[in-house]
């Protein structure tokens, strides 16, 4: 599925044309111009590129996966609690500027296309339009004689996604620190993955050979441990470890005893590490929290206060940062964020940051 998104091409060139008017008619009813998107672009033109391949022409999908545009932009990277779709086509023979005209045309005398295109509470558009056009030569006998006729058939389905994002970075910077911890060691007998949750930070630990080995870094002032047993990825049975400090030690060893962790090793240490902090506006978010995955084993929940995010996370090498609102882990409204910290170890790590957060303004504000 994630390769029939990725792979999609269209018409670059009269998308380029359907962004620059569709922001047009927004500036001109006083609404915020939208910023481009590319997964939304990817989810437009997969949905363009199947309706001219199935031969139909509707906002439901036939494949049941993607049968609706929600469905669809999560297909393609993401997953926001409000999408909006506009289709249409015609079989004008134009060049780019002008297919898009006649696109943009339709939709705007269309009375529900056009409340979707000026609607205030969207963020961000993807654009994509795909189109067909050529001739089929048969040879017709018309009373005796033998006639060669022509057909054209000329084709252009043009598709808008609309998506209200409600995380909007406002500062971003790479810093590198020493920073104190424990480094904790033990070992749990479970033929299941266990979760350990420190504080706002939780990562999901594998077993081997019916045991799960749990090597970690906490800050040296933790609140709390807590350690679950999971299957089939939901928590089934919790073993409260401590809920107080992880201070004193003797506490923490004892703690752990009673519920059958063996192996514990406890020691401080001090480790040179990356960290990305960073400030990020949310938007009328009804969640009081949001959850920052560096993988699907590792995330933290952060709180959001006054409608804004402060965050300073740990990062390591070849990962990727995702934000999402609420509690959902799988389906819910992603930011990424993507970076090799072998770049940073480099000569000039600062400035290769600054490219990349560059390019990565580039990716969401403009096309």
């Amino acid at each position: 599925m994630e390769s029939a998104f990725s792979s999609t091409s269209g018409d670059s060139v009269a998308e380029k044309f359907i962004i620059e008017y569709t922001n047009y008619e927004r500036k001109r009813a006083g609404v915020p111009e939208l910023r481009w998107d590319v997964r939304c672009n990817i989810a437009a033109r997969q949905h363009a590129a199947e309706m001219l391949r199935l031969e139909y022409f509707s906002h439901t999908s036939p494949i049941k996966e993607i049968a609706n545009p929600q469905d669809r932009t999560y297909h393609a990277g993401l997953s926001d609690d409000i999408v909006g779709e506009n289709i249409a086509l015609h079989s004008e023979d134009r060049d780019a500027q002008g297919i898009s005209n006649q696109l943009l045309k339709q939709w705007m005398e269309s009375p529900g296309h056009r409340a979707n295109i000026l609607n205030v509470d969207f963020t961000h558009l993807g654009v994509g339009v795909v189109s067909v056009k050529d001739s089929v030569v048969k040879d017709s006998l018309i009373r005796g004689t033998t006639y060669r006729i022509v057909r054209y058939k000329i084709r252009h389905i043009g598709v808008q996604v609309f998506v209200q994002r409600k995380i909007d970075f406002k500062s971003l910077r790479v810093v590198r620190k020493d920073v104190e911890s424990l480094f904790m060691s033990f070992t749990v007998d479970w033929d299941r993955p266990i979760l350990v949750q420190v504080d706002t930070w939780s990562r999901v630990f594998g077993p081997i050979n019916s045991k799960v080995p749990i090597q970690m870094d906490i800050p040296q002032n933790a609140e709390f441990i807590n350690i679950a047993k999971l299957q089939d990825a939901q928590a089934l049975e919790y073993v409260r470890v401590l809920g107080c400090s992880v201070r004193p030690m003797d506490s923490l060893r004892s703690d752990f005893l009673k519920v059958g962790i063996s192996d514990l090793s406890v020691s401080p240490r001090k480790k040179s590490m990356w960290l990305l902090e960073g400030l990020a506006a949310i938007d009328n978010s009804e969640s009081g929290n949001c959850m920052i995955r560096l993988d699907d084993e590792t995330y933290w929940m952060k709180d959001i206060a006054n409608r804004e995010l402060r965050f300073e996370i740990p990062i390591n090498e070849g990962r990727q940062i995702r934000f999402g609102l609420g509690g959902s882990i799988k389906k819910t409204i992603w930011n990424e964020i993507r970076f090799d910290l072998s770049e940073l170890e480099r000569p000039n790590a600062s400035t290769k940051f600054r490219l990349f957060k560059k390019i990565y303004d580039d990716e969401r504000t403009s096309r």
